[in-house]
């Protein structure tokens, strides 16, 4: 593993390492911010939070450029689990990674992350939020990126949206995910703003949006 000393990973694979509580990059400090580009993370895996990269770093964030992360696990936040304000990722893949929520990605209410050119496919959540949590507060983005094949055992296949959170997405496709919970697309918890501009939520099961009505644009 790599802790907050490593600022910057430049290439590189990351397979199969186990830790006990986070995951093979993690940063604690509030005074790092590290970059990651061009990485590959592979079926590595935390008890707790962040199979592959864990940051709780109010002060901070990771940001992630053209990487891909594959089969990782975590009790949340398959691939990352995110505390730092204002991260970006971009042209970056997750696939196949697992969690308790958050299959893909779990983000804090300091988060405020944008996602650019980001493909988030056919990852999995045993309770909501099959590609990402956006917990109490989040406030994040989506720029011509894709969600599609997640799927959530409870709400939110494509996104869950916790509470008192806000979601931009522009240009983006949020299609075929599923969450027998409801919202198989996007669940919205109380006190949530999206904002849907050219971004299709459709195909998603057994509902595009839940509850009805609450995204505006989003129908079924």
């Amino acid at each position: 593993m790599l802790d907050q000393g490593q600022l910057t990973v430049n290439g590189g694979t990351f397979t199969g390492n186990a830790a006990a509580d986070r995951g093979a990059i993690y940063s604690n400090a509030g005074i790092y911010a590290p970059q990651i580009n061009d990485a590959t993370f592979v079926r590595n895996t935390a008890a707790g939070s962040g199979g592959a990269i864990y940051n709780n770093s109010s002060g901070n964030s990771i940001n992630v450029n053209g990487s891909i992360f594959t089969g990782n696990r975590a009790a949340d936040g398959g691939a990352i689990w995110e505390y730092g304000f204002g991260g970006v990722v971009t042209a970056s893949t997750f696939r196949g990674n697992s969690a308790g929520s958050g299959g893909a990605l779990w983000l804090s209410e300091n988060s405020a992350e944008g996602f650019t050119d980001v493909v988030i496919r056919c990852n999995s959540a045993a309770a909501d939020g099959g590609g990402i949590y956006n917990a109490a507060g989040g406030v994040d983005s989506l720029t011509t990126s894709t969600l599609s094949g997640n799927h959530a055992a409870g709400h939110g296949g494509g996104i869950y949206n916790q509470e008192d959170s806000s979601l931009v997405a522009a240009g983006s496709q949020i299609i075929r995910n599923r969450a027998p919970g409801g919202g198989g697309g996007i669940y919205d918890g109380p006190d949530i703003v999206v904002t849907l501009t050219s971004s299709p939520v459709t195909g998603n099961k057994p509902d595009n949006c839940e509850p009805p009505g609450s995204i505006t644009g989003c129908t079924g």
